[in-house]
């Protein structure tokens, strides 16, 4: 009787003990990673029913997007803390609502406010930033994580007017960016790695990239391993000056999501945010022109080119960006144009239509392009004189073929000639002045000087915007009321603004 009322009382204990155990590693579990990353304060030794941990772990629900947000540990709550994750903390994080108000009122983001904390570098004076890869990995070649931190950098240097350089020869003290691998405790560094588990990298200072050894990272990405050019890509942001947000389209949510195909980019808060501290590029151009070409399956395709000097940035209108590599070599992007080639004006004539023609004209010299062939169409380059009949060989400043009227418009200086297209080029019929022909809408500047005056660098018609700009320095002037079905010609100038707010990240790199 004895041995059977013994058991009785100790197996209901010992299933308690069993049962319980994993409830309260759970509740520890939660503790211990809203304490790690800013949600409570190292101190706080609380009991989960509490008001204080129930509002911290409510705030990571809210930020996180998950579905329970009543502060009570859940099975999705559980799944969401254990995905790997940038080791810094979410205590400046942006949130939810500022993402929206964000989007909604697309103004400059406030991921960069606030998150550069006392003791911190702050480089944000000079344009070069130098970086040093310090501390190897020992599993990832030296060569793989080099052209990854290349990777990385250059992202951040398409969107800001930043230039990062590696420097392996300057003194530590001068180096901007240092770059280590580490297991557990590394270094000097006061934050321990947790090995093959959460917490991936960290950034430390506003200058250093701390990566996680014990982790898995391979570039080009693979589906078992992370992707190094996205974890150094967000840990950079950290460096840059940017917090984590709720956005998990963002480069800076600070959970570790694969990209989709190894497909790595910026979002356009990230670039909003980094632009925030750093500024925009900015710059004049020798020409903008959209490039209009038929392809093998009869339909057309159409993009828009910045050139200075002699690179071209080629820009995705919906994307509001540049394309990824960007700047060319414009003999690169037009095969058979000199290697050094610098274009003063481009014309396409009847675009879209199989008797379109393609001119680039620099200097004295006219090149007709073969769009469907990829080439300079025999017998080029001509004399401007000879392919523009009634044109002497002088530098011109910029060129537009005009759909409502299908003439030509070349500028020089203060002047502007009217050409019609033929099949061996074009024939003056007019000539006016720029002025006339580009009249000011005065109603429109609160100046009473002329804003926009001879010469300029540019002119085109955009097929996106379905208007004309014309670009002087870093102005961008826009034609008023433009209606391309119209045979009449009247070009009234009425909305201005710099270039870089309109077309966004066009950086040297």
């Amino acid at each position: 009787m004895t041995d059977r009322r013994l058991t009785t009382v100790i197996c209901p204990l010992f299933v308690f003990l069993i049962s319980s155990a994993p409830i309260r590693e759970q509740q520890d579990e939660a503790l211990n990673y809203l304490q790690k990353y800013g949600y409570l304060t190292q101190s706080n030794h609380l009991d989960i029913k509490s008001e204080t941990f129930k509002n911290a772990l409510k705030s990571y629900q809210r930020r996180y997007h998950i579905h329970s947000k009543d502060g009570i540990i859940d099975d999705e709550t559980l799944k969401k803390i254990r995905e790997k994750r940038c080791g810094d903390s979410d205590e400046d994080m942006e949130t939810e609502d500022e993402v929206k108000d964000l989007v909604s009122r697309s103004k400059r983001s406030s991921m960069g406010n606030g998150s550069i904390k006392p003791g911190q570098k702050v480089f944000y004076n000079r344009k070069i930033i130098k970086w040093r890869y310090v501390t190897k990995s020992k599993y990832i070649s030296e060569y793989i994580v080099r052209f990854a931190i290349n990777n990385a950098l250059r992202l951040w240097a398409e969107v800001t007017p930043l230039t990062f350089r590696e420097d392996t020869r300057s003194d530590i003290r001068n180096i901007d960016i240092e770059i280590s691998f580490g297991k557990g405790k590394h270094g000097a560094c006061p934050i321990r790695f947790d090995g093959h588990g959460q917490a991936i990298a960290h950034s430390w200072h506003g200058a250093a990239v701390h990566l996680d050894d014990d982790e898995m990272y391979s570039y080009p990405a693979r589906r078992d391993s992370l992707d190094l050019v996205k974890v150094l890509l967000h840990e950079f942001g950290h460096v840059l000056g940017l917090r984590h947000t709720a956005h998990s389209d963002s480069i800076m949510y600070a959970i570790y999501l694969n990209p989709f195909e190894g497909y790595v980019e910026l979002h356009k808060l990230d670039r909003q945010a980094v632009q925030n501290i750093h500024g925009v590029c900015k710059g004049r151009f020798d020409e903008v022109f959209d490039w209009i070409r038929p392809l093998l399956s009869g339909s057309i395709v159409y993009n828009t080119f910045f050139t200075r000097n002699t690179v071209t940035w080629l820009y995705e209108n919906s994307a509001y960006r540049t394309r990824y590599g960007d700047p060319l070599k414009i003999s690169k992007q037009w095969r058979g144009l000199p290697q050094d080639f610098k274009i003063d004006a481009y014309i396409q004539t009847y675009p879209g239509y199989l008797k379109s023609k393609v001119y680039f004209i620099s200097g004295y010299k006219v090149y007709r392009y073969d769009s469907l062939g990829m080439k300079i169409e025999n017998g080029y380059p001509k004399l401007i004189s000879q392919v523009f009949q009634g044109i002497t060989n002088d530098k011109i400043d910029a060129g537009y073929f005009d759909p409502r009227d299908r003439n030509i418009y070349l500028i020089r200086g203060s002047k502007v000639f009217k050409l019609k297209p033929n099949s061996s080029g074009a024939s003056l019929i007019s000539t006016n002045s720029f002025e006339s022909q580009f009249p000011i809408d005065r109603s429109h500047f609160e100046t009473r000087k002329r804003p926009l005056t001879a010469p300029i660098d540019s002119i085109y018609y955009s097929q996106y915007h379905s208007s004309i700009f014309i670009f002087k320095d870093e102005s961008v002037y826009k034609i008023a009321s433009f209606n391309y079905r119209s045979v009449f010609v009247y070009n009234l100038i009425r909305i201005y603004d710099n270039w870089y707010n309109k077309w966004n990240d066009i950086c040297e790199v």
